[in-house]
C-alpha cells in the first residue's frame, strides 16, 4: 500500500519536547513534516529533548499522528501511541538501550552533518559522540577495578562495529574514490532505509554454503 499528501506530527507528554526530524520530507513548520508520498517502509528519525522534570515513578508518552490520502482518494488518520517507563539512573538507561534505534539516530545525524559540513566533519562528529557515550558509561556505570579495560554497554556493544561500517560506506568514505552522484545516492538511501534493512546493509549476514 502507499499514501500521498501526508502530514505527520509527533506529540509528547509533559517533560519532553520534539527538537527535530530527520528523513526525506519537506517541512514548513517545526512541529510537523509534509510528505508527498509514503509507503509502509518509510522511515524517519525524531529527536527528543527534556523540557522539564519527568516523574521517575510515572511514565512518558509518545504519540505519532499521520494524516494522508490513500490510493482510493480517501483521507485517513493513523495514530501510534507508546507508553514508556522512565529511567532515572545511567545504569537503567544503558541497560534498556535499543541498539538499532541508537544506530539509526547516529546514521541520520551523521548524514545531516555530511550534507552540511562534509564527510570528514561527519565522521569526526559521530566518533566524538561515540566517545562521549563510552566515557559516560565508564564514569557512571563501572567500578574502579575495570579502570584498565575497554568497557562497552551490553546492549550497545555492536554500536562501534556498525559505526565503522557507516564510516566506510560510499556516503562517508574519504577521498575521491566514490563519484559525487554515487555518494549522494548512498546518503539518500541511508537516510530513508528501514531500520532492519539498514542493519543488514551495514553488517550483512553471512551463510555457509557447503
Amino acid at each position: 500500500d502507499a499514501g500521498f499528501a501526508g502530514v505527520m506530527k509527533m506529540r509528547t507528554s509533559n517533560g519532553m519536547k520534539v527538537k527535530g526530524y530527520h528523513g526525506h520530507f519537506v517541512t514548513q513548520e517545526a512541529s510537523t513534516i509534509d510528505l508527498a508520498g509514503l509507503r509502509p517502509t518509510s522511515t524517519f528519525t525524531v529527536d527528543l529533548g527534556h523540557d522539564g522534570r519527568i516523574d521517575p515513578k510515572g511514565y512518558a508518552y509518545l504519540q505519532c499522528a499521520l494524516l494522508y490520502t490513500s490510493r482510493d482518494g480517501r483521507r485517513k488518520v493513523r495514530v501510534h501511541t507508546m507508553k514508556l517507563t522512565v529511567a532515572n539512573t545511567y545504569a537503567a538507561l544503558f541497560r534498556n538501550a535499543d541498539l538499532e534505534a541508537e544506530f539509526q539516530a547516529f546514521c541520520s545525524h551523521t548524514i545531516h552533518e555530511a550534507v552540511n559540513k562534509g564527510s570528514k566533519a561527519a565522521r569526526d562528529w559521530s566518533h566524538a559522540r561515540l566517545m562521549d557515550l563510552l566515557v559516560a558509561y565508564r564514569r557512571h556505570c563501572s567500578s574502579s577495578s575495570h579502570s584498565g579495560q575497554l568497557l562497552l554497554p551490553e546492549q550497545l556493544k555492536l554500536l562501534p562495529v556498525y559505526l565503522l561500517s557507516l564510516w566506510k560506506s560510499d556516503a562517508l568514505v574519504p577521498g575521491a574514490t566514490v563519484q559525487l552522484d554515487d555518494r549522494l545516492q548512498s546518503m539518500f538511501e541511508l537516510l530513508t532505509m528501514p531500520q532492519q534493512r539498514l542493519i543488514w546493509f551495514m553488517y550483512p549476514r553471512l551463510f555457509a554454503v557447503q
